[in-house]
């Protein structure tokens, strides 16, 4: 009951959080019977969680048995049916406690349960996916041999794809790919165990890389993440893609990586080229503090008069949503990075005190608003003013900070008249390599 419970709030900071949270395929899930459900992991504890909300089923997550040192942290993750794992590699007591865990594995799911692994065996803030460990193979395959492979145990990949878990309202887009069995591995394990293990390991890796964006290195990252920003939405303009359609933002990105790739093999000095004046560009957006959508929106004339009635008549809801939410909006981005430093975290730390501060200040706000109006239908009413409030403010204040990057920039492109041609040129290089790559692949 109190998972359940748990799952319900995850699900709600999850719908708040993300501004589109898209999951392809999740009827690929068996909805009874053993399941290892395999993962990558860009985001710490925050990947468990938005694999969890989606799933009826209680599921137990392997996880790595260093965090459970900390009592209060023990006994969250115990709530989160998280069962520690440990590296052989660490210590002979930990090789002991592995073997229990596996042995505890192998009874979840011959009693019909489902069970999450990250088998990169770690957490990194990246696009891609590392090396994976041969964990989930010896769980799946040593189950099945415990059981003379009967069980009918079902694997699952699943990728996890954000768009910036640590920001407000970024993207988020998980797909699965269809569930398969290991009763074909029964011959070579009987045989060769070694190799059914790396066999079956290299077989996940594969579907798991087919299910995220995958860039080999994060200097290549960088650059697919500039071109993201500066032509995602013209190509989806001249392309004729929904905009509202999160796998494509996800799909497009791939496309980036796949053509930086491409170009950097071919033709490295182009890219040399392409990549001095793309990082000029957005050192100069830097240093002028403005954003790239400021920029590629410029108009030299710009109608202030038709802003003020927004301005005006949003401002007194913007008050109130600032009112009621800036503590428990920027107390756990400050928390979160007061424990840690590490990206791989922050996002995890910032999404869980999040949940946190929001459920303590409402929580306080509709025990004050009771004490003048005991009416549940009123409170219903309240909560639902707040979180309306609460948005509108956010983008309000989204709204005036572009206007005053329209009124900076104007002021700016008089001081320095590279700027927009530089921005020009990046644009047409994409336009011409558009072209090229299309033409050979």
């Amino acid at each position: 009951m109190f998972y359940q419970f748990l799952r319900l709030i995850v699900f709600i900071a999850v719908k708040i959080f993300f501004r589109s949270a898209h999951l392809r395929n999740l009827e690929h899930l068996p909805k009874k019977g053993g399941l290892l459900l395999a993962s990558n992991h860009p985001s710490t504890f925050l990947d468990p969680l938005v694999l969890a909300v989606w799933i009826k089923r209680p599921i137990y997550f392997l996880t790595n048995g260093g965090v459970f040192k900390n009592p209060l942290l023990k006994w969250i993750f115990r709530q989160f049916y998280m069962v520690p794992i440990y590296r052989r590699q660490d210590s002979q007591e930990s090789a002991a406690k592995n073997e229990e865990a596996f042995a505890a594995c192998y009874e979840t799911l011959a009693a019909g349960g489902a069970l999450v692994i990250f088998p990169e065996g770690g957490s990194e803030d990246e696009r891609n996916l590392r090396k994976i460990k041969t964990g989930l193979a010896r769980i799946a395959l040593g189950a099945e041999a415990a059981y003379n492979f009967k069980l009918g145990v079902q694997i699952v990949c699943a990728g996890i794809n954000y768009s910036n878990p640590r920001q407000f309202q970024s993207d988020l887009f998980v797909q699965y790919a269809l569930p398969f069995g290991v009763e074909g591995y029964a011959a070579l394990y009987a045989e060769q165990p070694q190799q059914a293990v790396a066999t079956l390991t290299a077989h996940v890796e594969q579907l798991l890389k087919s299910l995220i964006v995958v860039i080999p290195d994060k200097e290549t990252d960088e650059l697919v993440h500039q071109i993201e920003v500066l032509y995602s939405h013209q190509l989806q303009r001249d392309l004729e893609l929904p905009s509202h359609n999160t796998e494509q933002i996800f799909t497009i990105a791939q496309h980036f990586a796949d053509a930086v790739q491409h170009f950097q093999a071919t033709d490295p000095q182009r890219m040399a080229v392409f990549k001095e004046v793309v990082t000029t560009y957005f050192d100069k957006l830097a240093t002028y503090k403005l954003q790239d959508k400021t920029v590629a929106n410029y108009t030299p004339k710009q109608n202030w008069l038709a802003t003020i009635p927004i301005l005006v008549g949003g401002f007194p809801v913007y008050l109130l949503g600032i009112l009621h939410n800036f503590l428990p909006y920027q107390l756990p981005a400050w928390l979160a990075r007061s424990l840690t430093k590490d990206s791989t975290f922050l996002a995890a730390f910032n999404f869980g005190l999040g949940i946190v501060c929001f459920s303590i200040f409402y929580a306080a706000y509709g025990v004050l608003f009771w004490q003048f109006f005991p009416s549940i239908f009123g409170l219903l009413a309240y909560y639902a003013v707040l979180v309306g409030a609460g948005f509108a403010g956010y983008y309000y204040w989204h709204f005036a900070k572009r206007l005053r990057e329209k009124a900076k920039l104007q002021t700016i492109c008089k001081q320095d008249a590279t700027l927009l041609p530089l921005r020009e040129q990046i644009i047409a290089e994409l336009e011409k390599s558009k072209v090229d790559y299309m033409s050979k692949i």
